[in-house]
């Protein structure tokens, strides 16, 4: 019985195992062709930019992700996947996943669908009978139809007839945790009419699905809107918590309490509570500009996620408005300390970042700052750079306690190496012991033992 059980779960095992390919390199492309190897699958990841490949066939991370670079460089080793430039290695392969970048148009907000047409353009000639494909990447409503019929003509002008399926896949990876969030999902949605494809890609998440059942079944369109709806609800509840947060200073409510006594409603739950100084990232304010945009195609006006994006604009100016309420209109003369330029912690991504804003605030008002962040420095670097920031008023420091003195120390981003300030040395680095934490990283109490003078969001402020 036990051998006939272990040639069973062999057997299992062996007809889970498939031939993946993965188009696109970048954050979730490549989270998602480690993830799949490490569990057995082949997979070839496929990419347009050869320095990349020829970078990650090294097993170098081309961006930062904790436990990313050691899973990578191990199935790069045990060649279970293989990074190249050519789109034939899917003649060998079972699904095809899209993940390539789905940028937001500058000029409308609309979300630019280029990449992902060039990966049809350069599959069409290769694809065979059955093939599945998978849009893994954020695509707006409607997409998988768009492409349906975008490869079809593809098709009959090579005269070829060829039975394939669109399938949606949206990915629901956290900056900084998206290994763990991969390895073990909340849900797993699958978007598609047809039954056997859906059996396919459930046998490809087998080994993340079968002790505790997370696939969601739906159809094509709900699937992309759902990806949507994720995302602007929870920029929605940060934002709300911002403009609370507002009513609270003023009125002298606390947030954290309101936050405490919102979150303990289980029609509400305490996830996505908490006030700062906005949200950022790539995909937050790209998804809802590009969702507010194709429903103004249907003559339809989403008023709260106007308000929500409305809300985070100001939120993302509330630390220099802080600021200047301290020390004045001008703060000529006047040099900051930041810690954290990354949007949130554990990424490199400097992408709508609160510290970015501040930074070309207190520069246009004529001050000068020295910033530090554990992994964002060049990114951050290369992003002010590209928005005309004058780099020689910024001193890139590479730890957090760099020669002063400065006017304040300002908390942008919310590291873990923040948690536990050596205060003695803050305060002969700070003359004025004034400490913005647009975090709210600590307890009032705590900062005020310390003789600092703590503002925060959303909370008592002292008087400047």
């Amino acid at each position: 019985m036990k051998l006939y059980q272990l040639y069973c779960s062999y057997v299992l095992y062996y007809i889970l195992v498939m031939k993946l390919a993965i188009f696109g390199s970048g954050y979730v492309g490549l989270v998602s062709a480690v993830c799949f190897s490490e569990v057995g699958h082949s997979v070839f990841l496929i990419d347009i930019d050869s320095k990349k490949i020829a970078s990650i066939t090294k097993g170098t991370v081309p961006f930062y992700e904790p436990r990313l670079d050691e899973l990578l460089l191990k199935n790069i080793k045990k060649q279970s996947l293989q990074a190249t430039t050519d789109p034939s290695c899917i003649t060998q392969c079972d699904i095809i996943f899209i993940a390539v970048g789905t940028p937001k148009k500058s000029i409308d907000g609309s979300t630019d669908l280029s990449e992902v047409l060039s990966v049809y353009n350069s599959i069409a000639p290769h694809i065979h009978s059955e093939t599945i494909i998978v849009h893994k990447s954020t695509v707006p409503v409607g997409t998988a139809h768009a492409m349906k019929k975008h490869l079809l003509k593809l098709l009959a002008e090579q005269k070829r007839s060829i039975n394939f399926t669109i399938v949606s896949n949206p990915e629901f990876l956290k900056e900084g945790n998206a290994v763990s969030d991969f390895m073990s999902p909340d849900r797993i949605i699958i978007g598609t009419d047809d039954e056997q494809s859906a059996k396919r890609l459930s046998e490809v998440y087998e080994h993340f699905n079968h002790r505790t059942p997370r696939v969601l079944y739906m159809d094509v369109v709900s699937a992309e809107c759902t990806k949507y709806a994720s995302n602007a609800f929870l920029a929605t509840k940060i934002s709300f918590m911002n403009e609370l947060a507002s009513l609270a200073e003023q009125c002298g409510a606390n947030i954290d309490s309101i936050r405490k006594g919102l979150g303990s409603d289980s029609r509400i739950g305490p996830h996505a509570l908490y006030a700062g100084c906005g949200y950022g990232g790539s995909c937050f304010p790209k998804d809802i500009d590009s969702l507010i945009q194709y429903a103004e195609q249907l003559h339809i006006s989403l008023s709260i996620l106007k308000a929500v994006k409305a809300v985070n604009t100001k939120q993302q100016q509330i630390l220099l408005k802080k600021i200047k309420k301290i020390f004045g209109e001008s703060l000529q003369n006047r040099h900051f300390l930041i810690w954290g330029l990354a949007f949130k912690p554990e990424t490199d991504d400097v992408r709508e970042a609160s510290a970015v804003y501040f930074i070309q605030g207190v520069i246009q008002h004529g001050a000068t700052v020295t910033v530090y962040d554990p992994v964002a420095t060049e990114t951050a670097r290369e992003k002010l750079i590209e928005l005309d920031v004058p780099i020689n008023s910024i001193h890139f420091s590479n730890h957090a306690y760099p020669s002063g003195p400065f006017d304040a120390l300002v908390i942008a981003t919310e590291w873990k190496e923040f948690l536990v300030p050596k205060w003695d040395l803050l305060r002969t680095m700070i003359p004025s012991r004034t400490l913005l934490d647009g975090r709210n990283m600590y307890k009032p109490e705590l900062v005020n033992q310390e003789l600092f003078k703590y503002y925060s969001i959303g909370r008592p402020q002292p008087q400047p």
